[in-house]
């Protein structure tokens, strides 16, 4: 009797094994945990978090994540889009794409950059304050913090220009937190000239005459921009080469260096750059100060932002996976989105003359 008992007892424990072991794989397969870095398309989400002034969302979705959790973005399915104009304009309408790195967790926000929007820009560039011989990103040697962000600016467009001026035909520049839909860039870019003196991104109304661009939304300069702030704009008698807010004082630069700003609302007048995250953008809620900084009068709604939208600005590591599926995963069955014509007409050169050179 007491074998019997002893025999139905080692029974039931084997296939409680059995089934925790079985359990913990299922759980493995659609979560996998690690202890360390992954590889491959998996994507690893630190847990430690910084404190930088609206960035806070940031934080905290990183806190949710214990160390060496993975989201697996590879996607195996066939789409069976029909990518021949955006393959295009990738040909066409070269785009360098370069990103301003906060110093706590690097690996894991230029992991998700590089696996998202950043992989179909022309040319990714990672930058920041020092250089860091464990991350793979470009140091500019310049006092860490917020009041030196004009300084590692114009130093990065100083070394884009010297080492990287014939590989693309736009130089944008984006934090860490911002997310960009590179097609659609590329469309808006594909009806301007290079060769103009120009540059593109959100538009603030305030401080300088001819307005500036917000540096979060990200702004995009022309070849012939980035000529001007090289060779006339490194000059302190000229510009200002560091302190002050850093996308104000671009837009100062650029003033006096004759380089235009222009409307970037697609023809219906809807915003395309964003300096916030699209929720924000759709339901309101904005700081008291925009009211009085943007150009298109703070309006919130969907029919506010164009259906070509390029960028959004505050985008969590969890949104810019979100994001990710929602714009290039996700579809509705039976409908065929056709292409539209949203272009305005092109910046025409006028002539604009610096004011202190």
């Amino acid at each position: 009797m007491a074998a019997q008992k002893q025999f139905l007892l080692g029974i039931l424990v084997g296939l409680t094994v059995a089934f925790v072991i079985s359990v913990v794989q299922m759980d493995q397969q659609v979560h996998p945990i690690f202890m360390g870095r992954p590889s491959g398309d998996e994507l690893f989400i630190g847990e430690e978090a910084f404190e930088r002034d609206d960035h806070e969302a940031w934080d905290r979705s990183i806190e949710r994540h214990g160390p060496g959790i993975m989201l697996d973005i590879h996607d195996e399915h066939a789409h069976h889009d029909d990518m021949s104009e955006a393959r295009r304009l990738a040909k066409e309408v070269r785009v360098l794409v370069w990103v301003m790195m906060s110093p706590n967790n690097m690996q894991d926000k230029a992991r998700v950059v590089r696996d998202t929007w950043g992989k179909r820009c022309n040319k990714l560039l990672f930058f920041r304050s020092e250089t860091d011989e464990n991350f793979p990103t470009i140091g500019l040697n310049v006092s860490e913090g917020r009041e030196h962000v004009t300084a590692e600016t114009k130093n990065v467009f100083r070394y884009v220009y010297e080492h990287h001026l014939d590989d693309a035909d736009w130089f944008m520049k984006v934090d860490d937190d911002t997310y960009v839909i590179v097609e659609n860039l590329r469309y808006f870019l594909s009806n301007e000239d290079t060769r103009e003196p120009v540059w593109f991104g959100h538009h603030f109304k305030t401080i300088v005459k001819q307005g500036y661009y917000s540096g979060g939304g990200g702004y995009v300069l022309s070849k012939e921009a980035l000529k001007r702030l090289y060779e006339k704009g490194s000059d302190p008698k000229v510009c200002r080469q560091d302190g002050g807010a850093e996308d104000a004082e671009l837009g100062r630069c650029m003033e006096t260096l004759g380089v235009r700003t222009s409307n970037t609302s697609d023809v219906m007048g809807r915003s395309r750059f964003h300096c916030f995250d699209p929720e924000t953008f759709l339901f309101g809620g904005y700081p008291d100060w925009y009211y009085q900084y943007d150009t298109n009068g703070a309006r919130k709604g969907i029919g506010t932002m164009s259906d070509y939208s390029i960028t959004f600005h505050y985008v969590s590591l969890e949104k810019m996976l979100v994001l990710e599926f929602y714009i290039y995963h996700l579809n509705a069955y039976g409908i065929i989105n056709g292409r539209q014509m949203l272009n305005r007409a092109p910046f025409k050169s006028q002539k604009v003359y610096p004011t202190r050179i």
